[in-house]
């Protein structure tokens, strides 16, 4: 079931971009709507697999991607909108990228996976609240959180790059 809500999620993605592309009547509510019913999936999933001991390999490995694919393609389409500003959209897709990269780059050359920490959990649940205030257009409120969001990813960023080189150099 967990694995099912992850590939659900995924097929939310284009038509979340659709509704947040194009004009048309509550459109922009409809894309909300989407956005909340994807991140809800990923709040049930979490919560199904850790509770029935259903962790999957398929899982580990979706989820996260499937969470970056769509906090990413919200803040890419927001940003076309000129919702977000530029220089936030790439701070955080770049943290994301350098992470991605890094964590795979660490397992392959040592075998060892670095796991989430609650920072880096709380950066996203940030943004991911920030883009749910901006689509609702609850401002300034959605700003100050996608500004908290953006500072979270500049500390979560090193605090993971400093576990990193630890993690390297033991």
């Amino acid at each position: 079931m967990a694995n099912f809500l992850t590939i659900l999620r995924l097929l939310l993605v284009p038509f979340f971009v659709f509704f947040m592309l194009s004009e048309g009547k509550n459109f922009s509510q409809i894309a909300l709507g989407l956005f909340l019913v994807a991140a809800l999936t990923d709040v049930i999933d979490g919560y199904i697999a850790r509770s029935f001991n259903n962790i999957t390999e398929f899982g580990k490995r979706a989820d996260p991607l499937v969470d970056r694919i769509l906090v990413a393609s919200a803040l890419i389409t927001m940003a076309y909108r000129g919702m977000i500003p530029l220089w936030g959209l790439f701070l955080i897709l770049f943290r994301d990228l350098f992470l991605t990269v890094g964590f795979l780059l660490l397992k392959e050359r040592d075998r060892k996976e670095m796991s989430v920490t609650s920072i880096g959990k709380f950066t996203t649940l940030c943004i991911v609240i920030s883009i749910i205030l901006l689509l609702a257009e609850i401002t300034p409120y959605g700003f100050y959180v996608f500004y908290s969001g953006c500072l979270m990813s500049l500390i979560s960023g090193m605090h993971y790059t400093i576990r990193a080189y630890k993690v390297i150099s033991a």
